[in-house]
């Protein structure tokens, strides 16, 4: 079974797109691997960010390592955000409705996402 994901990805793109626009430095990304198929020529962009689609969880432990600048996650509802290191915290952007959620680490200079 294949998953139908045809409004998400558009979205996830233009963001990805704009992010690189705004050429902000240093820009990690890491997200579930349900994006890996319809994100995977992002590194391919000039000036593209390192990205790594390999699970909600490795992108959890990214995060909270600090290995990470931005992780797109698909969340269950009443599922908890990833914890912040110490003398850290994470802004929340939902996308799609509420079905995708993006977490950027307080030093990511974005401070809202329109689509």
């Amino acid at each position: 079974m294949r998953w139908k994901l045809s409004p998400i990805p558009k979205m996830l793109r233009i963001f990805l797109f704009l992010c690189l626009a705004s050429r902000l430095p240093a820009i990690e990304i890491a997200g579930s691997d349900i994006l890996q198929e319809p994100l995977k020529d992002i590194e391919k962009l000039p000036g593209a960010p390192k990205a790594s689609f390999n699970g909600s969880m490795p992108a959890r432990r990214a995060l909270m390592e600090d290995r990470a600048s931005i992780g797109i996650f698909f969340l269950r509802e009443n599922e908890e955000d990833p914890k912040p290191s110490p003398g850290n915290f994470f802004n929340r952007y939902l996308l799609a409705n509420a079905a995708a959620a993006l977490i950027v680490h307080k030093e990511n200079q974005l401070t809202q996402v329109n689509l």
